[in-house]
């Protein structure tokens, strides 16, 4: 992009998650804007958000359906400060390009940009910094002067399939719809290539989640004649010692709960595995990039605990190869490969029986097994296959059209698509958002009149 348009000085790429930043050469917006990023010194903070911003003219931020109205607040008030400008316009008067598709999951645990479009929902509540924050990047928002709408269909390579996903994002798929999605059920073909078998599983929940890596973790590790050998986070509290019971309750949390640390880690030598955390965004080390374990390094070798084998010390680090990696970043590896040490983060959890949080510091690997991962981690890829999973998990809130249609739009065509079994036809004919739709409506009349 820097080389295409010659303004590499004053254009700045950035994306809200590590994989689609990483994806476009860019940067987190969080991080290039230093939001949430403090020093003990005003002065250091302001000094290099003016070094990162006083020479940019162009902003472009890809996914933006994931960014939400208060980090859109805090971008524009750090872009005030790096840029010196007293009048407060808007993003001190940078242009911004916002580019990505909505009808996919808007911010997790905040408010859409879109919140608010239908006059129906418009009105708010203002009990707090973050309410005021929503507000004004809502107001932000609504202060968008052009909006084009690309038309031309260029990742998926099916127009009958292409024709499906654009009636899905609107909820308005047909019993031919249904029945063509209903061919692609694991109990209905005998999907058993090579494309399927290396897949991911595409799946809405993380419980469905932790129990398909499990049973594949297994199921590979046997296969491959090895052991799996797990990692079990160190978890500890500066106010007391925690028990056993304590320590247990904490490995079996979800990683998303627990600092993006997982509290066991299955281990071997092939595992396919995800970084959890955005480690070096520019070499492409981010949240979500997926690699193969190629070496585990450990000073103690594992124990034999009734056949269940765990190192008694955390390892000290493993080797990963990154097939997105296509250079050697650190001399006598292969290309691709990096080591991955241990990380340390910080988590409050409220355990049962309780009255107040506790704050909980754990020490592991930032990594997941991932035959499996969630849509939620899907959303802004593209991959050559997968099988997922279209029932709802058991108290499961708000669903709307982006449940089905960010799982089913990952891939090109319908025949690089298996569904592990079947779900009512309910699923695919949720409707967007209202709020959605309304802005929908005012995009058409922006893009219109262009």
């Amino acid at each position: 992009m820097h080389d295409v348009l010659k303004i590499k000085f004053a254009l700045k790429l950035a994306a809200f998650t590590g994989t689609a930043a990483s994806a476009i050469g860019g940067r987190t917006l969080s991080s290039l804007a230093q939001i949430g990023n403090h020093s003990r010194n005003r002065r250091t903070d302001t000094k290099r958000l003016e070094d990162t911003w006083k020479d940019m003219k162009l902003l472009i931020i890809d996914e933006v359906s994931m960014v939400s109205c208060p980090l859109l607040a805090r971008l524009h008030q750090n872009l005030i400060k790096g840029k010196h400008d007293q009048i407060t316009a808007p993003f001190a008067n940078m242009d911004i390009l916002f580019s990505g598709h909505f009808h996919q999951f808007p911010p997790v645990k905040s408010v859409a940009f879109y919140y608010g479009t239908d006059q129906n929902t418009s009105t708010r509540p203002v009990n707090n910094q973050r309410d005021l924050d929503c507000e004004f990047g809502r107001s932000l928002w609504g202060q968008l002067t052009h909006a084009v709408i690309l038309r031309e269909q260029n990742r998926i390579q099916d127009e009958i399939y292409a024709g499906l996903l654009d009636r899905l994002s609107v909820g308005k798929c047909t019993m031919n719809d249904f029945q063509l999605l209903n061919s692609r059920i694991m109990v209905n073909n005998n999907f058993c290539s090579k494309k399927f078998r290396d897949a991911p599983v595409i799946v809405p929940g993380n419980n469905l989640r932790r129990e398909v890596n499990t049973i594949f973790a297994r199921n590979a590790a046997a296969a491959s004649g090895q052991h799996i050998v797990f990692s079990i986070a160190e978890d500890s509290c500066t106010k007391y010692d925690l028990p056993p019971s304590k320590l247990n309750v904490l490995q079996k949390l979800s990683y998303t709960e627990t600092g993006n640390l997982p509290g066991e880690l299955e281990l071997f030598i092939g595992m396919p595995v995800i970084l959890t955390m955005n480690l070096a965004v520019e070499s492409k080390l981010s949240n979500g990039s997926m690699g193969n374990i190629t070496k585990i390094v450990s000073k103690r070798k594992p124990l034999n605990d009734k056949g269940r084998y765990i190192f008694s010390e955390l390892p000290t680090y493993v080797i990963v190869k990154f097939p997105g990696i296509s250079e050697v970043l650190i001399e006598d590896l292969e290309t691709g490969e990096v080591p991955i040490f241990l990380q340390t983060t910080s988590f409050t959890y409220k355990f049962p029986g309780t009255f107040r949080s506790t704050t909980i510091r754990r020490r592991q690997l930032p990594l997941v097994p991932c035959y499996a991962y969630t849509s939620y981690k899907a959303q802004g890829k593209t991959l050559p296959a997968i099988i997922t999973d279209l029932i709802p998990p058991a108290g499961f809130k708000k669903m709307d059209a982006s449940f089905s249609y960010v799982p089913l739009s990952r891939m090109r065509r319908l025949t690089d698509l298996v569904i592990m079994r079947p779900f009512p036809i309910s699923v695919i004919q949720r409707l967007p958002p209202e709020d959605l739709v309304a802005q929908d409506k005012r995009f058409d009349e922006m893009d219109a009149l262009l």
